[in-house]
């Protein structure tokens, strides 16, 4: 029989029908094959460290959920600094202690040289005082404190290095997977979170760079640190001190001040007699952001939201890795 010739537009339209509507994965490029292994090992081999850090940054997520609760009322009464100043000339005559803390109560002060080797005062006679009990106790707060900013152990530095991995890890995850890829897998878990909680996920450890985003504390001349006696007279003349909490002598000449009363946390730095703000916007915007106390129990609950979802995304990371591995 004869065969008809074949329509040219009947193949176009066969042709149209019968592509797949859900296109082949692209291969991986070297470069997003390399980012994904760098990706990888550089989670697993910092996991301790994040495990330890999301913990403990966990736990301090509750603080600002408890505080109204659990806390007490701040004193209603200001610190008399006249006083402090005097007791401060007897204890110390010679000035030499860098570090003076004032109690939770302003009835008692500590004079130290470090802040975990000190003496504390009575601010009314100037003898010799108990520790303030809230100020004795170690409580689960301080101790996670402790964990999520030193590792315990003064690890400081291990800190920040995992805390610029960990803003590299985030910033590299939309480049590594799209949306919904991997299925219901650990993997396909671990891209779905990544997606849906990302800005939450590069903000928390971001928070910690912005918080040092403030005016440089301490000058290039290393003179002897200065006296917190003489800073705190010379900001007394500047600004109300009834708030003070903690004052210490720097290299340079400088007093940091710290004072904490209803409106929150400030931080001052007094050179030469002269008393500047230590806490810029962005600084003061991180700090409020990394410690969860912006909007009060709701930023802690955001936080702690955030801390669980990054343990989950280590988690599940690890499920993955361990299933490729067997």
């Amino acid at each position: 029989m004869k065969q008809h010739a074949r329509c040219p537009v009947r193949q176009v339209i066969v042709a149209v029908v019968t592509v797949p509507l859900t296109p082949e994965p692209m291969r991986p490029s070297p470069l997003r094959h390399r980012l994904a292994t760098l990706h990888r090992w550089t989670a697993l081999l910092l996991t301790p460290v994040f495990a330890a850090v999301l913990l403990s940054g966990a736990v301090l997520a509750l603080e600002p959920m408890l505080a109204g609760r659990d806390r007490a009322a701040p004193p209603a009464h200001p610190l008399d600094v006249n006083r402090l100043l005097a007791v401060l000339d007897s204890v110390d005559p010679g000035h030499a202690a860098p570090f003076v803390a004032i109690g939770p109560e302003r009835t008692t002060i500590m004079v130290a040289r470090s802040r975990r080797e000190g003496g504390w005062f009575d601010l009314a006679t100037g003898r010799p005082a108990a520790p303030p009990p809230d100020v004795e106790r170690a409580d689960v707060f301080s101790v996670a404190r402790r964990v999520h900013e030193r590792l315990w152990f003064g690890l400081e530095g291990l800190v920040g290095l995992a805390t610029v991995a960990m803003v590299l890890l985030v910033l590299a995850g939309p480049f590594l997977a799209r949306p919904g890829s991997g299925g219901r897998t650990p993997l396909g878990w671990h891209i779905k979170a990544g997606w849906v909680l990302w800005p939450l996920f590069l903000l928390l450890p971001l928070s910690v760079g912005l918080m040092k985003m403030h005016p440089r504390l301490v000058s290039d001349r290393t003179p002897p640190p200065a006296s917190p006696r003489d800073g705190i007279a010379a900001a007394s003349r500047q600004l109300d001190l009834g708030t003070l909490a903690a004052a210490q002598g720097l290299p340079g000449g400088v007093t940091f001040l710290v004072l904490a009363g209803e409106h929150g946390v400030r931080r001052y730095v007094v050179r030469n007699g002269t008393v500047t703000s230590a806490d810029s916007r962005v600084a003061t915007f991180g700090r409020l952001v990394h410690e969860g106390t912006w909007a009060g129990p709701l930023s802690g609950a955001i936080n702690l939201v955030g801390a669980l979802g990054l343990l989950a995304m280590m988690l599940s990371g690890i499920t993955s890795w361990r299933r490729r591995a067997a």
